[in-house]
């Protein structure tokens, strides 16, 4: 599963707004870098034969096959980060406040 805030959703959608082709979502991606820890990343994008979907109210967040074990369970949340600087953070589920809302459990397409 895959969370969602209210803060990032709001910004994701603001950002899909802007664009031209409607078939774009936000497509979220991990890896584990060298040191062991995970490095994650978000874009818009078109979804892929092989990605998984995870439905967050109005916003679907595809998930290709490498990043979809590191991305269980995570959060994503844009909020400030150092005074001035917003940006959007990732973090683990447990950490989440239980009244944020969450993304359905997800399912191939």
């Amino acid at each position: 599963m895959i969370t969602v805030t209210a803060a990032a959703a709001e910004r994701i959608r603001a950002a899909l707004a802007q664009q031209d082709d409607p078939e774009l979502m936000l497509r979220a991606a991990a890896r584990r870098a060298a040191d062991g820890t995970v490095e994650y990343a978000i874009g818009l994008d078109e979804r892929r034969e092989r990605d998984t979907e995870f439905a967050c109210g109005d916003i679907t967040v595809l998930v290709s096959p490498p990043s979809l074990e590191l991305l269980q369970g995570i959060v994503i949340d844009f909020g400030e980060y150092e005074p001035g600087q917003h940006v959007f953070l990732f973090y683990r589920a447990d950490d989440l406040p239980p009244s944020e809302s969450s993304c359905g459990g997800g399912g191939a397409v």
